[in-house]
């Protein structure tokens, strides 16, 4: 082959090269960028108000307020589906950016994982079914004794009705994954009571005729986001979340979505 062809030749297939080694990298750096602009955020989709199923789509207190903060962030919500018994652990195997799903923030979860700032302060409470062999309503842990008890795996009141438990309380402990089929059975009579939280309760109570008290003896609930340990975002979570505060949104999603008691 003459030398000029063999020129020409190479040139063009450099020129080939180079054209589509820049479309791979382009197709590369777009997808780079793309996962670097989405936020996969892990939730539970069973816990009334603050998340549940609508349909096929999971909405509450939770989903607008992280909603409102990848927004500030300019970030996309990926919202995952995941037990609430194993965010934790999915948070901490970076198998998703953060969880939000009423997480309360506990000493024993700070070891495995960072927390954001606090937005949400609740108390336990003891949602039950009315009892028609008595005139008075629940007031106490000791109107427990002898009764049947929902709650949900992997939670403070998990630890709180065992701790109860192991301390005397004459309960059965029933223990389920998902808090809505603690309260299906509860509404179906296969249970007494649940244990929950008071927004959770006001909640149900005014939707089933159910009823309930809560327990202000005991450790306030503190709800923050889980974050990987020391995770980078922290400080961005937070600036977000202080500016939803000042700017009313907490109030907004309060109102709309808990209801008083």
């Amino acid at each position: 082959m003459p030398y000029r062809l063999l020129s020409i030749c190479q040139r063009i297939g450099v020129l080939i090269l180079f054209a589509l080694s820049s479309f791979l990298l382009s197709g590369c750096w777009e997808d780079f960028t793309e996962e670097k602009n989405k936020l996969v955020i892990g939730m539970a989709s069973d816990y009334p108000p603050f998340e549940f199923l609508q349909g096929d789509k999971i909405v509450g207190y939770d989903v607008d307020l992280i909603t409102k903060i990848t927004k500030i962030l300019r970030k996309e919500p990926v919202i995952k589906s995941i037990p609430f018994y194993m965010l934790l652990a999915a948070t901490q195997s970076g198998e998703i950016d953060l969880a939000i799903s009423a997480i309360s923030q506990t000493p024993a979860r700070e070891e495995r994982v960072s927390f954001s700032d606090v937005y949400y302060n609740t108390h336990m409470a003891i949602l039950y079914r009315p009892d028609p062999d008595r005139a008075q309503p629940w007031s106490d842990l000791s109107d427990l004794n002898g009764k049947k008890v929902g709650v949900r795996t992997g939670t403070v009141f998990y630890d709180f009705i065992m701790e109860q438990k192991n301390a005397g309380l004459d309960v059965q402990i029933i223990i389920r994954e998902n808090t809505m089929i603690i309260l299906d059975e509860l509404k179906d009579g296969l249970i007494d009571a649940a244990v929950v939280e008071s927004a959770t309760a006001t909640n149900m109570a005014k939707k089933e005729s159910l009823l309930f008290f809560i327990l202000n003896q005991f450790v306030a609930q503190n709800y923050a986001i889980a974050m990987p340990k020391n995770s980078p975002l922290i400080p961005q979570i937070n600036d977000a979340l202080a500016k939803v505060v000042s700017s009313g949104g907490l109030d907004k999603l309060e109102k709309e979505w808990l209801p008083s008691e």
